[in-house]
């Protein structure tokens, strides 16, 4: 057995030994000679080795035995050591309250020099500047629950990654360590396990690293507990902990002394001790040192959470928080209210939304764009953790064989497989796969005992991504049609085969691979629909370096994927869409005309739906520029239309010349539409927004009308588009100009019965017939029905980032609200219509933006 030894009492020791030996100093090679003189007087051994030790000639690595101490003792003149140390350090032995009044200030003055250390060792180390990280409430509720109990230990236990040490830094902060803490009068002592790596290079207890640097014996603690107040706490954090820079025995004996710390205060129930751990930490320090009295009656579980603390006390982020951290990077309210679901799960993984907030060059996240934004996070983050890991290879067996399992629909003997692990390396490179939020496992119960755990991936997107990766090593490391084929071919990657093949593009092209992305594009399996698609993926993942856009360039040459988009209709699901980024590479690399009106249309019609009035401006220009050597009915209208459209949003004006526009148009534009010319739809389509947009309800109604009579009846994308849309705005234009009696009341009744059976992804359809309904029951005074479709309506148009539907829907809510003496409900209304018709100034995104920007 070893002992601690303060260094006064070795300074003392010391002293005496070379006073006893009749020397003031003495050299390495005397110590033999000492050795012997200490054989020769009490009939025992200490060694040379051990005396330079000692005497401060070697490193003295861990502490003395008591065999060695009680011989030096004896050498000096005492029965044991024990007497020894008495004699030598009184104060030690005798202290009491009386001699040392201020023993708990003295203590805790000295943790929180320790605390506010690790503290700012954790602000300086936040990938996300501190300062702009969350204070977790659940965590400190959590931690709050704790000291109210008799337990002694509280696991704090997430993956990397998961916010621990932030998310404690930020309670510590709170509880005791801030400039208003909510428990002043504790002792909190927060520190990494490396500040305490003595405990595994000294191999002495924690509870004498307690006593060397903060003088917390188990005496000591027994005079604190005299001198405290009732409720006073005496809080211990520690974090750090990773085999990763500990050695797994280092680890086992850090455990122990914690161990030993806590039975060695048991009966104390003010000292509370907090642990940070991963997943696979927590569970060995389960199994090899509580047993379960022990669990049962010292760690404080909050039963209120599932499967005990796994990833709960630092929670996933909620949208809330997630929002809040965006805004404080100064993230345009409308672009983080959109943010889809898929989006937000992804970034309540805190490691995810530090990775994003520091690679995206504008800070701007559009919803079309979250596809690749989201590819982009996982490449990042799987990529480093595997380029720079010496279990790479372990780590990539253990992921191809669940990859097998997947790819060959045997699921379960994976599973079964997994349960068998014994040796050692796997053990430990499948366990930090787990603590890496890369893999999970789940305890799946019946009747009475647990069975088999079960694998899997943590989210969809890293599945994938380990899929396209285990089956590209398996073609060579090579991306090519064969290869789509084979994904394509697969029965049991069905549901998955889109985002794989997503992969190997993303693949190819950050690794400037022009040949494997066209073999790619050359598998029969894709439809032209997908092609496009996928380019369009492509698209969104340029950073606009000259490599990339000369990849997109040679793709654009080599395959057809302009015609696809106006050919099969494509065009009509970007309408609304918030990102022009696909609009504008098609736009700049169209080789015909009517294509290039086609994409300036459909761009100024978006930027007029999200009310970017500076931005329809920059594309009106442009399209002057190219439309001046071309007299079509539908060029002429288009230019017409957007001019009225942009003195309204800039002046507030409405053109007496609107209705001679659209009739000269209803008489010219029926040759053009049997046709099927794609922009001649585009402009009715436009024409109808902008007076959606304008208020102008009458010269809607009768437009509308008179295009429904001679619209041609073709089974295409464009036909069936436009008839739905003017089916529903002429219904909406009648409500608004028409008298009540003449409202088809019933027709209303039954597309608002549809409207909700209407899919998702038919936003704009979708919103539009909630304002039908908001105001068909506006004009019917029936103010309850009013509020319920005009708030659906701000919902789903908020939810698509269609700002124009929400400004109208506000501007319903508002009315209702006067109507209904709900003066709070309206003036809340008129904020948020406020906040849509921000100006340029203060736009925070796209300002100056134009076409040319976009040009490859």
């Amino acid at each position: 057995m070893r002992t601690f030894i303060e260094d006064e009492v070795i300074n003392s020791l010391v002293n005496k030994v070379l006073s006893r030996f009749g020397k003031k100093s003495i050299t390495p090679a005397e110590c033999k000679a000492l050795s012997n003189d200490i054989l020769a007087q009490t009939g025992k051994t200490v060694s040379e080795t051990t005396l330079k030790r000692l005497l401060g000639f070697a490193r003295r690595s861990f502490d003395f035995s008591i065999y060695t101490l009680d011989t030096l003792a004896e050498y000096l003149g005492h029965p044991n050591w024990d007497v020894f140390y008495k004699s030598t350090m009184p104060a030690i032995a005798t202290t009491t309250v009386v001699d040392n009044p201020n023993k708990w200030e003295n203590l805790k003055n000295t943790s929180s020099k320790y605390s506010r250390y690790t503290v700012q060792a954790i602000k300086n180390s936040s990938g996300i500047p501190f300062a702009e990280t969350l204070h977790r409430e659940e965590l400190t509720a959590f931690i709050k629950k704790f000291m109210l109990t008799s337990q002694s230990i509280a696991p704090i236990v997430a993956p990397a990654g998961f916010g621990k040490s932030i998310g404690l830094a930020h309670t510590a902060l709170k509880l005791w360590l801030g400039s208003s803490p909510i428990f002043p009068n504790d002792i909190c002592c927060f520190i990494n396990i490396q500040q305490a790596q003595t405990v595994a290079l000294q191999k002495h207890p924690i509870s004498e690293w307690f006593s060397k640097d903060l003088n917390l014996l188990h005496e000591e603690i027994t005079a604190l507990e005299a001198i405290k107040r009732k409720e006073d706490k005496l809080v211990i954090i520690i974090e750090g902990f990773d085999e990763r820079t500990f050695s797994a025995d280092k680890l086992k004996l850090i455990y122990a002394n914690i161990i030993e710390f806590i039975n060695y205060n048991n009966a104390t129930g003010w000292v509370k001790v907090i642990l940070a751990l991963r997943p696979s930490t927590w569970t060995k320090l389960v199994h090899a040192y509580f047993s379960p009295s022990f669990f049962h009656s010292r760690v404080f579980i909050d039963n209120s959470y599932p499967y005990e603390n796994v990833i709960h006390h630092t929670l996933p982020l909620s949208p809330g928080e997630i929002r809040k951290i965006l805004a404080s990077h100064h993230a345009a309210r409308q672009v983080t209210d959109s943010l889809s679901g898929d989006l937000l799960e992804l970034l309540s993984y805190p490691r995810y939304l530090d990775i994003m907030l520091t690679m995206m060059p504008d800070k701007s996240m559009r919803p079309k764009t979250e596809e690749a934004l989201i590819y982009k996070i996982i490449d990042t983050n799987s990529r480093h953790h595997f380029q720079f890991d010496s279990h790479a290879a372990i780590k990539s067996k253990i992921i191809d064989k669940i990859v097998s399992a997947i790819a060959e629909g045997n699921k379960e003997q994976a599973d079964t497989d997994w349960a068998l692990i014994k040796d050692v390396l796997t053990s430990s490179a499948y366990s930090q796969l787990i603590d890496d939020f890369f893999i999970a496992e789940q305890n799946q119960y019946g009747n009475s005992l647990p069975q088999p755990r079960s694998i899997s991936f943590h989210n969809k997107y890293v599945e994938q991504y380990f899929i396209s990766w285990s089956l590209m090593k398996r073609n060579n490391q090579t991306v090519n049609t064969d290869l789509v084929n084979k994904v394509y071919e697969n029965e049991y990657l069905q549901s998955a085969k889109q985002n794989i093949i997503k992969w190997y593009i993303l693949h190819s092209f950050f690794m400037n691979n022009g040949k494997a992305l066209q073999e790619i594009f050359n598998s029969s399996y894709i439809t032209g629909k997908d092609r496009l698609r996928y380019f369009e993926f492509l698209v969104e993942l340029s950073d606009g370096t000259h490599d990339q856009n000369k990849l997109i360039q040679n793709l654009l040459v080599n395959n057809d994927f302009i015609q696809t988009f106006f050919d099969k209709g494509l065009l009509y699901e970007h309408i609304g869409s918030p990102n022009s980024k696909l609009l504008v590479v098609l736009f700049n690399l169209s080789k015909q005309a009517t294509w290039k009106h086609c994409t300036l249309t459909l761009l100024f019609l978006n930027a007029i739906l999200h009310l970017k009035a500076y931005r329809a401006e920059s594309y009106l220009r442009e399209y002057r520029q190219i439309a001046r050597h071309y007299e079509t009915p539908e060029v002429q209208f288009a230019q017409q239309i957007m001019e009225v459209m942009l003195d309204y949003a800039r002046y507030e004006i409405k053109s007496d010349q609107l209705s001679h526009i659209l009739n000269r148009f209803v008489d010219t534009i029926y040759q053009p539409l049997s046709e099927n010319n794609s922009h001649a739809y585009l402009d009715i389509i436009l024409a109808v927004y902008g007076m959606l947009y304008m208020d102008a309800y009458k010269e809607l109604f009768y437009f509308t009308e008179a295009i429904q009579q001679i619209l041609p009846q073709y089974n295409h994308e464009a036909s069936g588009y436009v008839t739905t849309l003017l089916n529903y705005v002429h219904k909406y234009a009648s409500v608004m100009y028409q008298s009540t009696d003449e409202i088809p009341g019933n027709e209303i009744t039954v597309l608002l019965n549809n409207a909700e059976v209407l899919p998702e992804e038919d936003s704009l359809n979708k919103t539009l017939l909630y304002l039908l309904g908001a105001r068909y029951y506006e004009k019917r005074k029936e103010m309850n029905w009013c509020v319920t479709y005009a708030n659906k309506a701000s919902n789903m148009a908020n939810d698509h980032q269609i700002q124009l539907f929400s400004l109208m829907s506000y501007k319903i809510l508002k009315h209702a609200y006067i109507l209904s003496n709900q003066s709070e409900r309206a003036e809340i209304a008129e904020v948020n219509m406020k906040k849509l018709l921000v100006t340029e100034v203060q736009e925070q995104f796209f300002t100056g933006e134009s076409v040319v920007d976009f040009r490859i």
